[in-house]
């Protein structure tokens, strides 16, 4: 599937994160679309690779000419993941929120996430992650809806509330399940630096500085490879930029400069 956003040539594509988020970037797409024609691919497939294969096939009718890739969150793995093996397909990528590249940052995450909810909130999170991973499949669709609420609390510092989906797509709770651990496998046995070593596009991060995703754990295996990394930190910022109210502004200014530079 795919949701294009303003008119032609469309140039950018948003990548959703999750895995399984799907239609989480409308917003972000929708307010990019005011300058640039938006691409936003939804997608469906259940492993790493599949999902390479995927974006692949639904970016490729669209570039004429290379795009410019923006990545939030497990989405930014994902166009790392792509840009790999079809850097043809891309001019430059920007990742948002991206979870840490290496497996000593990755502690950092759920310790920060739990430090920033009261503690019968942490022991729900840490029931629905347990259920998530290890529950069956008729009570994994609560679980998620309840994570997705609670990582909301804990990940951002002034959300935005931006209302639902237009199309009514709903997070894909299969997805998670079944790719976020293959994606971790990726972390843990150093192929993500593998993916960095063989990279060749410039590559922009933004992270917010409150995000439980700590940026030394992207720029700082950039640095091990020997790769190029442009790093903008945003103060009163959480994971979600475009959802952040004291940070949406600042936010939205640097990406279209970001966007429209050769």
């Amino acid at each position: 599937m795919m949701r294009t956003h303003g008119t032609p040539p469309f140039t950018t594509a948003v990548v959703h994160g999750g895995p399984g988020a799907k239609g989480s970037l409308y917003f972000l797409a929708k307010e990019l679309s005011a300058y640039t024609g938006v691409l936003e691919p939804i997608q469906t497939q259940y492993t790493p690779q599949a999902l390479t294969e995927e974006l692949k096939e639904q970016l490729t009718p669209f570039a004429q000419t290379p795009l410019v890739g923006v990545g939030h969150s497990w989405g930014a793995w994902l166009l790392l993941l792509t840009a790999r093996q079809y850097p043809q397909i891309f001019k430059k990528l920007i990742l948002i929120g991206c979870p840490p590249l290496t497996p000593q940052y990755a502690t950092q995450i759920e310790e920060r996430r739990l430090e920033n909810l009261p503690l019968p909130l942490a022991k729900r999170y840490v029931q629905a992650l347990k259920t998530l991973r290890q529950g069956p499949p008729e009570v994994q669709a609560a679980a998620l809806q309840e994570l997705g609420a609670l990582c909301e609390r804990a990940d951002n510092v002034d959300p935005l509330d931006l209302g639902p989906d237009p199309d009514g797509l709903q997070p894909d709770e299969k997805a998670f399940s079944h790719v976020w651990p293959l994606a971790q496998e990726l972390r843990q046995n150093g192929e993500l630096l593998n993916v960095l070593r063989q990279l060749a596009l410039p590559v922009t991060l933004i992270q917010g500085q409150q995000d439980p995703h700590p940026a030394q754990g992207v720029y700082e295996p950039f640095a091990q490879c020997a790769k190029p990394l442009t790093v903008h930190i945003l103060p009163a910022c959480g994971h979600n930029p475009f959802a952040e109210r004291q940070a949406k502004g600042t936010f939205y200014t640097l990406l279209r400069k970001l966007i429209l530079a050769n």
